[in-house]
């Protein structure tokens, strides 16, 4: 099939058409409407951030 609404899934950061195991975190219409960061940080300081995520198959969560 086409996706949902006619559409297929890309994944351009690994070259590969979306699957089961890609995770949705946003939809719109481009990147811009969905950016995970968005805004300017003016700092004197070194800055580092660190991301962690644990995904739990809903039959699974309680």
């Amino acid at each position: 099939g086409l996706g949902e609404g006619g559409w297929i899934g890309l994944d351009p950061t690994n070259a590969c058409v979306v699957r089961d195991d890609h995770i949705v975190v946003a939809r719109a219409r481009d990147y811009a409407d969905v950016a995970p960061i968005d805004g300017i940080v003016a700092s004197a300081g070194a800055q580092r951030l660190s991301v962690e995520v644990d995904v739990i198959p809903e039959d699974e969560a309680a």
